[in-house]
């Protein structure tokens, strides 16, 4: 047996025990296989294939420019190997970063050489500042990359109305106001329309109507337009205001708005409203509101809060005398540098304290 077993012994050695005659073989690594001694062999698993690395680009958006709110767009990407003359194939997504997020996928179906190019529609329900970003879901030939350099998209959004109902009721001898909001991107500006009393005013900017009323005055009526160059202006009213020989009982708003002194690029901050009423008669469906200028979009609110884009909005029922409501909005910051965020509440009884009713806070974005 020994004379046997010696015949394997090049190139797979044997290993003999000494006594009985026995042996056990001794394992001989060969060229992709394991051989064992006495002439059988196992096979070894190849060396683990290693995938190319990509890189992902948001390339173009067409139509290229400024976008607009609710219409999709589509978002040109591609994706290029490290390495070889393959082209990559595969899916990608495209998102805004947002909470929710916005998002669309498709598959690379275009490209030459060692880049893939493909596009997907994608649409932003609000107007904004808005940066994209894509990643490559990779393959078993390519490894997947992402997210990509942001990508900035400006989307436009007509005005919409988030409060215009303002109060019907007015006292002679003293201020009548409301605070208007209209939503939309860029920021819509306030107008009266033709018709307005001449004692009668808005701001521009806020929206805020302010008055005091003439003696001798029994009624008035006015309209206000907001437009900001997208689509069609919107107006509001015309509200035809009572001012009755008797004055009502009045409520007293005021305001408070706290919000994050300092965020960072790309990281979220909030504010904080709380609306108290100084009475001494109850406050009659108070709505509060929170204006998000450009740069910073919503991310989240207090339970059942409404609006459009940057506006928020809460209907916030009937506030007694010393009563307080408190609401918060969540944001991300787009843009660096200095912004204000305005709060107002609004109520359908008279509001003795119209500039107490509004409010304004600041937030710096830095890098």
């Amino acid at each position: 047996m020994q004379d046997k077993l010696t015949q394997f012994s090049d190139p797979a050695q044997a290993s003999l025990r000494a006594g009985r005659g026995s042996w056990r073989p001794r394992v001989v690594a060969l060229a992709g296989a394991t051989m064992l001694a006495g002439g059988l062999a196992t096979t070894v698993a190849a060396p683990a294939f290693a995938a190319t690395s990509t890189t992902t680009t948001i390339t173009s958006v067409t139509p290229p420019g400024t976008q607009l709110a609710g219409h999709s767009f589509a978002v040109h990407v591609s994706v290029t190997a490290s390495s070889g003359t393959t082209t990559p194939t595969g899916s990608f997504t495209v998102t805004d970063g947002l909470s929710p997020s916005h998002t669309c996928t498709s598959t690379l179906s275009g490209g030459t050489g060692a880049v893939g190019t493909g596009s997907c529609q994608l649409t932003e329900p609000a107007g904004g500042s808005y940066t994209l970003t894509a990643s490559y879901a990779g393959t078993a030939t390519f490894s997947g990359s992402g997210p990509s350099a942001g990508f900035g998209v400006t989307v436009d959004a007509p005005p919409q109305w988030v409060t215009d109902s303002p109060p019907l009721t007015a006292v002679t001898g003293f201020p009548y106001s409301y605070t208007f909001t209209a939503s939309g991107y860029p920021a819509p500006t306030y107008d009266l329309a033709p018709g307005a009393p001449g004692w009668l005013s808005i701001d521009h900017t806020t929206g805020a109507l302010s008055g005091h009323v003439p003696h001798g005055t029994g009624y008035f009526h006015y309209s206000v337009i907001a437009h900001n160059g997208v689509g069609q202006p919107i107006t509001a009213g015309p509200f035809n205001v009572k001012v009755p020989k008797a004055p009502p009982a009045h409520a007293n708003l005021s305001v408070k708005l706290s919000c994050s002194g300092y965020v960072k690029l790309h990281k979220t901050g909030g504010c904080t409203l709380t609306v108290r009423n100084n009475g001494p008669a109850p406050a009659a469906h108070v709505v509060a509101v929170v204006s998000l200028p450009p740069g910073l979009s919503v991310v989240g609110c207090t339970h059942q809060c409404f609006g459009h884009g940057n506006v928020v909005a809460w209907n916030d029922g009937t506030i007694n005398n010393g009563g307080t409501v408190t609401q918060s909005v969540g944001f991300r910051a787009w843009r660096p540098g200095t912004v204000w965020v305005r709060g107002a509440a609004n109520s359908a009884a008279w509001n003795g304290n119209p500039h107490g009713s509004q409010a304004a806070a600041r937030v710096y974005v830095h890098k």
